[in-house]
């Protein structure tokens, strides 16, 4: 166990009971069910399993009395550090993170990445505090009718283009569409930090094995392909509460923007997953991402929410400027 600031000190949660253990994780799954209508049951599993086969994946910060004052959870990957949750009041998620950085440093990882939900604002001020780049992420939601969403006025599909199931294109062309239409865009580095086109196949990995963001929806899972069979856009939608589907990924070639691609992939996906039961809708968008903030607003989706996503050299880590 390490001495964090104010008395708060930090251990491993192979440490913490089974009991413990189990109310960090339900508490956690019940604040993101009720806040975001989304179960992270699975990443959540994948953590205890990943604690049950001794692998360090989570920190627990405990006051002189042995209270749980925060916890975190963590693991490497590609050299970075990925922090999945982060929570506890200012003292406790300072001397989180600073054993955060002591298990960047064992694991030779020479980043920090993070995507949370924040259940306060100590954990922005900490983040912030100790160098990382944030970015906000708002969390939309909007309500579906039986119909799913208003189709667009433009003609669906475009001549010349054809809708198929994203499975049918391919984990491949899909890789590559997503490393064209987000090659040199600040947003790239929260996928792919890399730019390398593994980490977009490992990104669709994990959305079509339900790893990453609830079960995949494939029949409101959608690609356009052009009639000499290359992918030009695609739309990837899960289900992450009864009820509530998510648009996991939403994504259009250069060459094809401007043409209400995204409008129409949109459309067709919120149809099929009305069909399937779903009555809302929901998604991510980084506040950075203005052309698709307006698109989304302007079909009628509304904050229900935000997320964090943030990165800091381990090198450069430390307390204030």
């Amino acid at each position: 166990m390490n001495a964090g600031p104010g008395g708060v000190a930090i251990e491993s949660w192979q440490g913490a009971s089974e009991t413990e253990v189990a109310a960090l994780c339900d508490a956690e799954r019940s604040r993101w069910i009720e806040g975001l209508e989304w179960d992270p049951a699975v990443p959540l599993a994948a953590a205890r399993a990943a604690r049950t086969s001794g692998i360090d994946s989570g920190l627990i910060a405990r006051d002189s009395r042995g209270r749980v004052r925060g916890w975190a959870l963590f693991a490497a990957q590609r050299g970075d550090l990925r922090i999945g949750t982060l929570a506890g009041d200012d003292r406790a998620v300072e001397g989180l993170l600073d054993a955060l950085v002591e298990r960047a440093s064992q694991a030779r990882c020479p980043r920090l990445s993070c995507f949370l939900y924040p259940p306060s604002h100590a954990v922005g001020r900490a983040l912030a505090g100790r160098r990382f780049d944030l970015f906000r992420h708002h969390y939309l939601r909007r309500d579906l009718g039986p119909a799913g969403l208003a189709a667009s006025a433009a003609p669906w599909p475009p001549p010349g283009f054809t809708v198929v199931p994203a499975a049918a294109a391919g984990p491949g062309p899909l890789a590559r569409l997503l490393a064209r239409a987000y090659a040199g865009t600040p947003m790239a580095a929260r996928f792919a930090p890399h730019a390398a086109l593994e980490e977009w196949s490992e990104w669709l990995g994990q959305v079509f094995a339900g790893r990453a963001c609830g079960e995949l929806l494939p029949a409101a899972s959608l690609a356009l392909q052009d009639d000499e069979g290359r992918t030009a856009a695609a739309i990837l939608a899960t289900r992450v509460h009864p009820g509530v589907a998510h648009v996991a990924q939403l994504v259009v070639d250069p060459s094809v923007r401007r043409q209400h691609v995204a409008r129409g992939l949109m459309s067709a996906a919120h149809v099929a997953a009305a069909r399937r039961g779903c009555s809302a809708v929901t998604l991510m968008v980084a506040e950075d991402n203005a052309p698709a903030l307006a698109l989304y607003r302007a079909l009628g989706f509304e904050e229900a929410g935000h997320l964090l996503w943030g990165q800091a050299s381990a090198r450069s880590f430390s307390r204030g400027g």
